[in-house]
């Protein structure tokens, strides 16, 4: 009877660590689609004197801090390789980081981006891939209690998509998400 319940138990324990299914969630006017667990937070925040247009989705669930960040109107002619390692570094500093390695990411729709992994105190401490599409500077950022190698934090990053917008216009800096 004590290993029937035990066995119970441990497979009660390995249910509610299965977190829930991701649900897509398009982005039309920023021209992506990211998956959630849960409805991200939203923050659109306009332009202003020397600030872009942004769009920061968060959402945190199961021990997991999901981010998309995207900036407008990113001067023409700045490569992936200008603008990713300094907003990376940014970020990095905000989350009490450093920017370790670098890799080349692609999207599944073949738009090439650089990944990096953020150290803290010279351990993992989460990853972010950086993406330039659509005239838009594009971060996707996971953390896990479970580390930067827990499969929820690949299927986050994975998940993102670029999608076929146009780009932004003055009249229309909205943010549309479903």
């Amino acid at each position: 009877m004590r290993k029937l319940l035990a066995t119970l138990m441990v497979l009660a324990a390995l249910a509610a660590c299965n977190p829930p299914a991701m649900k897509a969630y398009a982005y039309p006017k920023w021209g992506f689609a990211a998956s959630f667990w849960a409805p991200p937070q939203a923050v659109d925040t306009p332009a202003g004197p020397g600030k872009p247009h942004t769009l920061l989705l968060e959402s945190k669930q199961a021990g997991r801090d999901f981010v998309v960040s995207v900036m407008e109107g990113v001067r023409p002619g700045v490569s992936i390789d200008q603008i990713g390692p300094a907003m990376t570094r940014q970020a990095a500093k905000a989350m009490g980081g450093e920017v370790g390695p670098q890799t080349y990411e692609s999207t599944a729709e073949g738009v090439l981006g650089r990944g990096y992994l953020i150290t803290r105190a010279g351990k993992p401490f989460a990853v972010v891939r950086a993406f330039l599409a659509n005239d838009r500077f594009y971060q996707i950022g996971a953390q896990s209690t479970l580390g930067t190698d827990d499969p929820a934090v690949k299927s986050f990053l994975d998940a993102f998509r670029i999608t076929a917008a146009p780009p932004p216009s003055a009249a229309d800096a909205t943010t549309n998400g479903a």
